[in-house]
C-alpha cells in the first residue's frame, strides 16, 4: 500500500515505526427534481465544456418529441371518435330507411310493424346500448378504475 506514496512520504512512515492505517472517505449527494444543483452542474461543465448546453438541447428535443407524440395521439383519438359518430349516424339512418321500406313494401300487418319497430330500435338505440355496455363492462385486462394498462 505504501508503494503508491511518494518516496519521501514513504520514508517518513517507515522512520516513525508506527503502523500505517488506510481510511477511505466516500461522499454521496442526492437531489430531487429534474435538475441537479447549480454547483454540481458547474462542476460537470468544468470537466466537460459544453455539457450544460448539450443537456439543455437534449431536454428541449425530448420535450418537443413528447409534445408531438401527445398531439398525434390526441388527433388519432379525435379521428376515431369522429368516425364512430359518422358510422353511428349512418347505421341509424340505414335502419330507419330499412324500417320505412318494410312498412311501405310489406303487406300491412302487426308483424311488419314489429319488424319496422325492431329495425328502428336496433338502429337508433343499438350503438348507444353498445357504448354503455362497453364502458361499464370490466374486461379482464382492465384496471379497477376501468382504464386499460
Amino acid at each position: 500500500m505504501l508503494d503508491v506514496l511518494p518516496p519521501d512520504v514513504r520514508a517518513a512512515f517507515k522512520q516513525s515505526g508506527k503502523p500505517v492505517t488506510t481510511e477511505v472517505l466516500l461522499s454521496m449527494a442526492m437531489y430531487r427534481g429534474p435538475y441537479m444543483p447549480a454547483a454540481m452542474a458547474a462542476e460537470y461543465e468544468r470537466h466537460f465544456p459544453g455539457w450544460g448546453t448539450r443537456m439543455l438541447e437534449l431536454t428541449e428535443k425530448q420535450v418537443s418529441h413528447r409534445q408531438q407524440l401527445e398531439r398525434a395521439q390526441l388527433e388519432r383519438s379525435e379521428n376515431r371518435m369522429d368516425f364512430g359518430q359518422r358510422l353511428t349516424f349512418a347505421t341509424a339512418g340505414l335502419c330507419i330507411l330499412a324500417a320505412m321500406v318494410v312498412l311501405i313494401t310489406a303487406p300491412p300487418s302487426w308483424y311488419s310493424s314489429i319488424a319496422a319497430l325492431g329495425l328502428v330500435v336496433v338502429g337508433v338505440g343499438g350503438p348507444a346500448v353498445a357504448r354503455i355496455i362497453a364502458t361499464s363492462f370490466k374486461w379482464p385486462h382492465q384496471k379497477p378504475d376501468g382504464k386499460t394498462p
